[in-house]
Formats: C-alpha cells, structure tokens, sequence
C-alpha cells in the first residue's frame, strides 16, 4: 500500500467543515440556502469524476483501493469542489452557472479525447479505453471548471457558450 500522502478522510472531513464555514461571507443580492447547497453538491460531483479519474490511472498502473479508508490525497478534489461549489453558489451564482457549463463541455470533450487516446495507447482493449474516458474526463472537468471559474464576466453573466460544427460533404452526386 502507498504511503499517505495527507491526513485520513475523517481529518479531511473537519477540513471540509472549517472551509465551509468561511463560506458565510458577503453575498449577491440573490444568492440563497438553495444556491449554496446546489453548488456543494456540483462540486462534490466534478470533485467526484476527477477523483475516479485518478483511482482508474492508479488502477491501471497496479494500485487499487479496496475501500474509503486507503485514500488520502484522492479524496481532495471531492472535498474541494464541494468547497469551490459552495463558496461560488453562496457568493455568485452566475459565476457557478458558468463553471458549471464549462465543466460539463470539458466531461464530453475530455471524456472522448480519452477515449480515443485509451484505445490507441493503452493496448486497444476496453479496460484501456474506459481509463482514458475516465482520465480525459477528469481532466476536461477540472480544466473546464477552471477555465468558467476564470473567465467569469460581471458583464456577460450566466453560461453562454455557442457551439458550431460544420461538415463539409463534398460535391453531392447527380
């Protein structure tokens, strides 16, 4: 077994607590219990694919957990985001929305990227493939969190991003 790299889940827990009391700050003007409690459990949910994106990696190289009690450091992401997703939901709502919306396009595009990249370089087998989905997937999730959470605008609030394929077909026949 690895060596713990941070204290047990039940010291990550009391971190968790301490972080979501500093959450009780200034707040927009709409900002309320819903909003703040919708974006904890956001975030546990992003947290929650990165977290299962490195236990698949770690899986695949040979280090399996068999149960809550071996993680350490794999449990952060949960215990961030749901911090990060409060803290937003309770202060900018907007700003959630839009991280949101980003963190859901990174799970799409990362979770395809790594599965085309799974299946080329992890040997071609289906265990290769779901690796790379669950890694590209982390890895689009928290990219794109960040990346909404970053380019937030007071000026354009709330989730508008535009989206366009275009498919060139060639000449048809006659």
């Amino acid at each position: 077994m690895p060596p713990r790299l941070l204290p047990s889940p039940a010291h990550v827990r009391i971190v968790v607590l301490a972080a979501s009391l500093l959450v009780s700050g200034p707040a927009s003007g709409s900002a309320q219990l819903p909003e703040t409690v919708g974006g904890a459990l956001l975030g546990v949910a992003g947290g929650g694919v990165v977290t299962l994106g490195v236990l698949a990696v770690a899986a695949r190289g040979g280090h399996y957990v068999h149960g809550p009690g071996e993680l350490s450091w794999e449990a952060l992401p949960t215990a961030l985001g749901a911090v990060a997703g409060g803290t937003m939901g309770h202060r900018n709502p907007d700003r959630l929305w839009r991280t949101v919306g980003w963190g859901s396009a990174g799970l799409v595009l990362g979770g395809a990227a790594g599965a085309v990249v799974g299946r080329t370089l992890l040997d071609g087998d289906a265990e290769g493939t779901w690796t790379g989905v669950l890694a590209g997937a982390a890895g689009g999730v928290l990219m794109g969190s960040v990346l909404g959470a970053l380019t937030w605008d007071e000026e354009m609030p709330g989730p508008e991003v535009a989206l366009g394929i275009r498919l060139s077909l060639g000449a048809l026949p006659r």
